[in-house]
């Protein structure tokens, strides 16, 4: 996911939806985890991260984590 961040921030929230929804449903195919549940982890660890990332000064690496966190937060809009 985080190789991804970069893509997914600089794109369209439906383009960075749609990336994402096809990430998990693989990666719940390739683990046996509900791809729900790899989306919520996967929001919440940008989240976290983009929190982490202002904490620690880095200002323009936590807006990319948390700007891909708010487009996926508006998934069913």
């Amino acid at each position: 996911m985080q190789g991804w961040v970069d893509d997914l921030a600089a794109g369209e929230p439906g383009r960075a939806v749609e990336m994402m929804a096809r990430g998990c449903r693989r990666a719940g195919q390739v683990t046996g985890v509900d791809p729900e549940a790899v989306w919520q982890w996967a929001f919440v660890e940008l989240t976290s991260t983009g929190l982490l990332m202002l904490r620690l000064g880095r200002g323009r690496e936590a807006e990319r984590f948390l700007a891909v966190a708010s487009k996926l937060a508006h998934k069913a809009d």
